[in-house]
């Protein structure tokens, strides 16, 4: 058997330091992770995740228990079938579910992978998670000029940074707001076939219903315009979903390369300010294959609806799984010409809301119910059968009028009422001589 010096982490041969030697009989087995990753999901959800075990050694590894330990740990759980066996170099996903029991607290815990591993016999990995309701991100771009990159105003503290490909004029800050009167906006540049972008990290969260708002002001550039993408495969395609203002002022979302929601052409010309929001409702989450509906907003108004859609889908972590913003590709053309007051949230926006949006451009919803409709006032015409009445109302939307007797049971009065702006009038035969006190109440019609 040959000798040679111990090596520390002085000169070779020199020095006296810790080592941890490993004698392996039976084949060698060596469990690796990926960190803990779950989907973003609302405090009162079961909200799914994952971790990736590696096997790097030469003879089968068996996970007989997963535990969690720590603070956090009663937030967690497990249902994978155990034993779990991973041969030499394979690999096995492990399902995690993190129940945050309506707090949005952070939950920090250990996860314990007990296996027959002969380097880690009880793997611990530490992580965290926490449940958001509504806002993911928002980039206001109110940055002054000379900034190097944007930041997230929603809290989360997502890393976003800006990037400028070779050859591409540089992006600038502080250009007069577009979104409103506040702050400042972001002009991207992609004139000269590269351009600049924004994008977040890897890993950064994919949700099964989401929202995306943005006020775009286009300019003419090297092609068509896209506004947002997740593409894992850099195919600019819209592999996973995309949204982009066609050459004919089209605004177009995709989700895996099909066509779900568009407008007419010349809905957003160049030079031309608009608020563009495209919801995604899938109410069963990833899996089925399914999803509720895909909306696409221009200025406060629906001007598309899809409820044939597919869900978008499933997208975890990877090299490549960055939100990007203004293209599709670190190497692609993209977005030419301002944008202001992009933000992402892991809920379906209804209309309300969405028109709140582009009524107060700096503004962000929350999750929580829109206010309730106000009936202003109310009165029963000279013939004593009709009722007269007058509530706040959206632009764009539509309206359900119910009477009750006793707050209780609700019976329809009149239906589709179209809003006549901020305020709406409506006559209903809703009475009867004699007729016991009623009660009404105004909805927007779904």
């Amino acid at each position: 058997m040959a000798t040679t010096p111990g090596t520390g982490r002085g000169a070779p041969g020199g020095t006296v330091d810790e080592y941890e030697v490993v004698i392996v009989l039976d084949g060698s087995r060596y469990l690796t992770h990926t960190s803990p990753l779950f989907s973003l999901g609302g405090a009162n959800e079961v909200i799914e995740g994952r971790v990736i075990l590696t096997n790097r050694g030469d003879a089968t590894t068996t996970i007989t228990a997963i535990n969690f330990s720590g603070g956090g740990a009663a937030g967690f759980s497990s249902e994978q079938a155990l034993p779990l066996d991973i041969p030499a170099g394979g690999t096995a996903t492990v399902a995690l579910q993190f129940s945050p029991s309506g707090s949005s607290a952070p939950f920090e815990a250990d996860l314990e992978i007990v296996s027959n591993d002969v380097v880690h016999p009880v793997l611990a990995i530490p992580f965290s998670a926490k449940a958001v309701d509504g806002p993911i991100l928002r980039l206001p771009f109110d940055e002054p000029a000379g900034t190097a990159n944007p930041v997230d105003a929603s809290g989360n503290g997502f890393p976003v940074f800006l990037a400028v490909n070779t050859g591409a004029p540089q992006p600038i800050f502080g250009r007069p707001p577009i979104a409103g009167t506040e702050g400042t906006s972001l002009f991207l540049n992609d004139t000269g076939g590269s351009g600049n972008y924004v994008a977040t990290a890897n890993g950064f969260p994919h949700t099964a219903s989401f929202t995306y708002s943005v006020w775009v002001k286009p300019t003419a550039g090297s092609g068509e315009d896209t506004l947002f993408n997740r593409d894992s495969a850099f195919s600019q395609g819209d592999g996973i979903f995309g949204c982009s203002i066609t050459q004919s002022g089209a605004v177009r979302f995709r989700i895996a390369g099909t066509e779900i929601v568009t407008s007419e052409d010349g809905a957003v010309p160049d030079d031309s300010i608009h608020h563009v929001v495209v919801t995604h409702l899938d109410r069963t989450g990833f899996g089925d294959f399914t999803a509720d509906r895909t909306r696409l907003y221009l200025d406060g108004v629906m001007i598309a609806e899809n409820t044939e859609t597919f869900e978008v889908p499933e997208y975890f972590g990877g090299t490549n799984s960055r939100l990007w913003i203004g293209t599709r590709s670190a190497a692609g053309t993209g977005f030419n010409g301002e944008m202001d007051e992009f933000q992402l949230y892991n809920i379906e926006l209804d209309e309300r809301q969405v028109r709140q949006l582009f009524d107060t451009p700096n503004s962000v919803v929350l999750n929580t119910p829109p206010t309730p409709l106000v009936i202003t006032a109310i009165s029963r015409n000279a013939g004593g059968t009709e009722v007269d009445l007058t509530f706040d109302s959206v632009p764009g939307l539509s309206y359900l009028l119910e009477s009750s007797p006793d707050l209780m049971n609700w019976g329809e009065v009149a239906d589709a009422i179209p809003s006549q702006g901020e305020i709406t009038a409506v006559r209903a035969s809703a009475l009867t001589p004699g007729d016991s006190p009623l009660f009404f109440r105004v909805r927007v019609e779904e």
